[in-house]
């Protein structure tokens, strides 16, 4: 009886280390997603008040991904047609 009250304990205690740890990586998990959507929106903020034209667009195939409003009026496409354009080699 001893043996498997000292096993049920062991368990549980086995189970509450894991929970905290747990608890521990989701809390970290959010504090990283909130650091970086508060990063992404900092970048979004100074592309779109570049005077410079700024076009991002993705390596493997050259298609746009964003662009800044003076990108819009240098090249005179709006942002969503730059999205939806597709480049030809």
């Amino acid at each position: 009886h001893r043996i498997t009250e000292r096993l049920q304990q062991q368990e549980l205690e086995a189970t509450q280390v894991l929970n905290e740890d747990l608890t521990r990586m989701v809390v970290q998990s959010e504090e990283q997603n909130a650091a970086l959507r508060a990063s992404e929106q900092r970048f979004a903020i100074i592309i779109k008040a570049s005077p410079l034209p700024i076009a991002i667009s993705r390596l493997e195939d050259g298609r746009y991904i964003d662009v800044n409003p003076a990108w819009e009026r240098e090249v005179g496409w709006t942002r969503d047609e730059a999205i939806k354009h597709q480049k030809t080699a």
